[in-house]
């Protein structure tokens, strides 16, 4: 049987796919040479993504992952200190708090009220940094479930191999009794 090309047209046109993606030149399943302009790619970027020095398959599950929206909102607000405003706002008011109860009431030494206010000032640098290790980790975290159970890379597993093979002459060798007990 004979498939013209209009049959793999139509093939690509139902399962909504590149004519490149059914003959598995591509793992992309619509884009192919889709303009750089438009991805905003700077020319580093680029130069990164064709230079193979990362992994551009974990990378694209990174950008494609549910989660990566918000981290990436997360490091937006950090680099752009968007929330620098509201958390000074808000340790003024705790600050002027304290020296209001300091100025006008008589405290103990240990007055719990005055460490509470004093521990509720946020350091926005270390706040904004936590937020955002505890959304990458959520998002590291599912990645390895997904691919917990993939097969090792074949180098790796050829060293892993490599390593048994070694063990187990070496065990070997060391159960026969040695030229030296023998005396």
């Amino acid at each position: 049987m004979r498939i013209g090309y209009q049959d793999i047209v139509a093939l690509a046109s139902l399962y909504k796919v590149s004519t490149d993606y059914l003959f598995g030149l591509t793992d992309n399943r619509q884009y192919r040479n889709i303009d750089v302009d438009r991805l905003r790619l700077s020319d580093n970027a680029i130069i990164v993504l064709e230079s193979g020095k990362i992994n551009n398959r974990l990378l694209s599950e990174l950008i494609a992952h549910t989660d990566f929206s918000q981290l990436s909102s997360a490091i937006e607000m950090y680099i752009d200190r968007k929330l620098l405003p509201q958390l000074e706002t808000m340790n003024a008011v705790y600050k002027l708090t304290e020296q209001t109860i300091l100025k006008n009431c008589a405290t103990q030494k240990n007055d719990e009220i005055l460490e509470y206010l004093q521990q509720s000032v946020v350091n926005e640098d270390e706040y904004l940094r936590f937020r955002l290790s505890e959304r990458f980790n959520e998002l590291l975290k599912s990645l390895f479930e997904t691919h917990k159970k993939d097969p090792l890379p074949s180098e790796q597993a050829e060293i892993i191999n490599d390593m048994k093979e070694c063990a187990q002459i070496y065990l070997e060798r060391n159960d026969s009794p040695s030229p030296m007990s023998l005396s």
